[in-house]
């Protein structure tokens, strides 16, 4: 009886064997494809961060000169800045005429960043002077990444 047993035994188990094998073959191939996919997206993923910090390095490291809207009283950048001689003669001209009472900052940078490019603005200018009569005020930025100093 044992033999009978066996041998009707014998295909269900070859059958089942068969399927394992056919399951584990396409559970190994998924996991690779996903393994595969996953490493393109890290990849991608690297790729544009170093763009982003890239920019930001290039960006602290140019100082370029910020726009400068007298009419609006505004300074906007980007990251960093470095006022050209023109431009500092322009905002101490305007500040001779009317000195402000009133620095306001926009900005969405670290606080030293902000604090850092607060005092270059006010060394430049030569509001250090006047100090103790500005009023000083931090807020989000307006527009993204731009920092402004409007003054009032």
């Amino acid at each position: 009886m044992g033999d009978e047993n066996d041998d009707v035994m014998a295909p269900m188990v070859d059958a089942l064997t068969g399927a394992m094998a056919a399951i584990l073959l396409v559970t190994i191939f998924l996991m690779l494809n996903t393994i595969s996919s996953v490493s393109d997206s890290v990849k991608e993923y690297g790729k544009n961060a170093l763009y982003k910090n890239e920019e930001l390095i290039n960006d602290v490291f140019k100082r370029e000169p910020p726009t400068l809207i007298l009419k609006e009283n505004r300074v906007y950048f980007f990251k960093s800045y470095k006022l050209s001689e023109k431009q500092i003669s322009l905002i101490k001209e305007e500040f001779k005429n009317k000195q402000p009472n009133k620095l306001i900052i926009y900005s969405n940078n670290e606080e030293d960043i902000v604090t850092y490019n607060t005092l270059l603005f006010i060394q430049a200018t030569g509001l250090s002077k006047n100090l103790e009569n500005l009023n000083i005020i931090y807020l989000p930025s307006r527009n993204g990444n731009i920092t402004e100093f409007v003054w009032e």
